[in-house]
This record gives structure tokens, sequence and C-alpha cells, in this order.
């Protein structure tokens, strides 16, 4: 059926998440969850600085890896992934 009330109201909040989807890990190993944290700050301010930089007209600044939307729109250079 497609029709709906026009007393429906929405759900107060979404559903609680068990999984950050940010960090994709169970948190079973408690020191990969903190290392997986780390590289995330790390990344964020490595973003942070390269974005500060092109913002203000520098446009030879090296985002890093894992930069998805700046390289596809504005074709902006990104660092090497890191080794393996």
């Amino acid at each position: 059926m497609l029709e709906q009330s026009p007393l429906d109201q929405p759900t107060p909040k979404p559903p609680a998440r068990t999984l950050n989807p940010l960090l994709g890990h169970r948190g079973q190993d408690k020191w990969r969850r903190i290392e997986l944290l780390q590289a995330l700050v790390s990344f964020r301010k490595s973003y942070r600085e390269a974005w500060q930089r092109w913002a203000k007209g520098f446009r030879d600044v090296l985002f890093p890896e894992g930069t998805y939307g700046m390289r596809e729109l504005h074709a902006v250079r990104c660092g090497p992934a890191p080794p393996s």
C-alpha cells in the first residue's frame, strides 16, 4: 500500500549503530582500534592543513592519500598510499 496517513510522524531518531562506519572495525582488538583512530586523526589533520593552503590559493598542495572529493572535483594531487 503506497498511501501514507497525514497523521504519521517521523521516528525521533535513527536506530543506534553497533559499528562505527569510519573505522569498520568491531573493536575486538583494542590496540588495532586505537591504531585506526590515530590514523583517522592524522588523516584529518593532514587534510585540514592541505585544504587551508588550497583555500588560500596554493594549487600545488599535496592532499593525503584517501582524499576523494577534492581529487574528483578539483583534480588535486594526492600523496601515495602507505605501504602495506
